[in-house]
């Protein structure tokens, strides 16, 4: 590091001080950049390690609960099928769109 504010990290590495290793992409079943509830806490898993904005939450939870709650986006669990049907479907739409309105 140099003066204390840059370092040039070695591969594989990121951060301020080369701290996460870029590899580790789950933390625990918890994949890399997902938000989870912990306890009264919001919690994001960055490179294996989960980063924590305390007392977020004040309703129904408890910060002695070690317990994860996480709450899948329906987003992520999109099949590829439903992808090929979207693309399949919508290009006859917009190419028929243009054609019409130009």
């Amino acid at each position: 590091c140099f003066l204390g504010s840059f370092c040039i990290c070695p591969p594989f590495f990121t951060g301020r001080n080369c701290d996460y290793d870029t590899r580790i992409r789950r933390c625990d079943f918890i994949p890399h950049g997902e938000w989870v509830q912990k306890g009264c806490s919001y919690c994001r898993c960055m490179y294996g390690v989960l980063h924590c904005v305390p007392h977020v939450f004040h309703k129904d939870c408890d910060d002695s609960e070690e317990e994860v709650r996480w709450n899948r986006s329906s987003a992520v669990s999109m099949n590829p099928l439903a992808h090929f049907l979207f693309f399949t479907f919508s290009l006859p739409v917009s190419l028929l769109l243009t054609h019409v309105f130009t």
